[in-house]
């Protein structure tokens, strides 16, 4: 099982970078760690979520744990809660 700690701003330049690390990660189940994130926009949303049907589609696991408020209220933001992650809403 992977661990992949979020890091605190997650905007449009940060996507390349979370996209290898779940490419790297992509054989085996996710544990995704949102407790240090101050900010997240919606590409890394979007690329989360599709990672996560991705995961689903592949029979590994994808789970996000820790999402600080801020993550919480971007999400929402979004019209997103962070249980988006676990269903096919992508």
């Amino acid at each position: 099982m992977a661990k992949l700690l979020l890091a605190a701003k997650l905007d449009t330049s940060a996507t390349t970078e979370l996209r290898d690390a779940l490419v790297a990660a992509q054989d085996e189940d996710v544990v995704i760690d949102g407790g240090a994130v101050q900010m997240i926009g919606g590409a890394c949303t979007e690329l989360l979520l599709s990672a996560a049907a991705i995961w689903r589609a592949a029979g590994h696991g994808f789970a996000l744990e820790n999402p600080s408020s801020q993550m919480v209220d971007d999400l929402g933001t979004l019209g997103l809660t962070p249980d988006s992650f676990l269903e096919d809403a992508a």
